[in-house]
């Protein structure tokens, strides 16, 4: 138990060290959201997509499972040419369709934003 005391420090907090869990993890906050636009893929889900930069190669750039466009720009950042940001199914502004979603519907989500940037 690192830092006990007995008795308690006079206020009755506990001591801690370090950023609360509320606090950002890298130390550097996630980007502002930034105006998006709503495609629909060949299979009917329409999702959120944000393009940013010029010129090939094109890059697609999926979040990890609860997290979003902001979330994933700065791995974009030392990236060049045209970057390809997306909401899964679910996420932001995509759309949330009925039923059990499988990876293979992840996989399609990836595949169509891919085909629709180019």
């Amino acid at each position: 138990m690192r830092g006990f005391r007995w008795p308690p420090p006079p206020d009755g907090g506990p001591r801690t060290w370090g950023p609360g869990p509320g606090a950002p993890r890298t130390g550097r906050p996630a980007l502002p959201e930034p105006d998006t636009e709503l495609v629909t893929t060949p299979h009917g889900v329409r999702l959120e997509r944000l393009i940013t930069g010029a010129g090939d190669p094109v890059t697609v750039f999926a979040h990890g499972l609860g997290n979003g466009i902001a979330t994933t720009r700065p791995f974009g950042s030392g990236v060049t040419g045209r970057k390809v940001f997306f909401q899964f199914r679910g996420h932001g502004r995509s759309d949330a369709p009925p039923g059990p979603w499988s990876y293979a519907d992840l996989a399609r989500d990836v595949r169509a934003i891919a085909d629709l940037s180019g």
